[in-house]
């Protein structure tokens, strides 16, 4: 709830102050701006894709005032995915899908010209989930699904929760496009051009690559 989120958001600013006092163990790094954006995504506050876009920011004054030598609060693609992820679940009037949808489409942005990281399949699906949940069916919402799935495929990122996405969301000329079936049927990964699929990382080998 939002006072979990809020707790967990005064913690990390109660880290930050005694990091700034000299205690090093507590200096705030990436897992811990990513466990409280991650709060402010499963709470049922209202702006909390600015919550999270707040602390994204945050991290980024921390790592440019270390002179972007603090590896540990280099927004990572973990980071960009979870401010996407609170842009998914933002509940609201029409304003707040709008923004919610600002935000997701400046994080897939600046991390496709990020030097610290590329979008993997987890940053497709989950844009791909902002969509569903945030746009209305129609014309624009296939045109932007059928942009980013592109890149998707591009990049190799074509994986088991994309795939997922695309049944939920895309429409049945968008799904039959590019996987030559309609939407009642199953696409198995395997059977996808390799080329589509060739950089997905899943389970703990992508949590792996990620800590590295």
């Amino acid at each position: 709830d939002a006072r979990a989120a809020q707790k967990a958001e005064e913690i990390l600013d109660r880290m930050r102050l005694l990091a700034e006092e000299g205690d090093e163990d507590v200096r705030p790094d990436t897992a811990s701006f990513s466990t409280v954006i991650n709060a402010w995504a499963r709470s049922h506050n209202l702006d909390k894709a600015e919550r999270a876009l707040d602390l994204y920011k945050q991290m980024c004054e921390l790592y440019e005032a270390s002179g972007q030598s603090n590896e540990k609060v280099r927004p990572n693609v973990i980071i960009y995915n979870a401010v996407m992820n609170a842009c998914a679940f933002t509940m609201g009037d029409s304003i707040e899908q709008h923004r919610a949808m600002e935000i997701a489409h400046s994080m897939l942005t600046q991390l496709e010209k990020s030097e610290h990281g590329t979008p993997d399949q987890i940053t497709y699906g989950t844009f791909l989930k902002v969509c569903a949940n945030q746009m209305p069916e129609g014309e624009t919402r296939d045109q932007i699904v059928n942009v980013v799935f592109r890149k998707c495929a591009r990049d190799g990122q074509v994986g088991q929760m994309v795939l997922q996405q695309m049944k939920a969301l895309a429409s049945p000329a968008v799904y039959e496009k590019f996987f030559q079936k309609s939407l009642d049927e199953d696409v198995n990964v395997n059977d996808l051009p390799l080329e589509w699929r060739c950089n997905v990382v899943e389970g703990r080998k992508r949590r792996r690559r990620h800590l590295a």
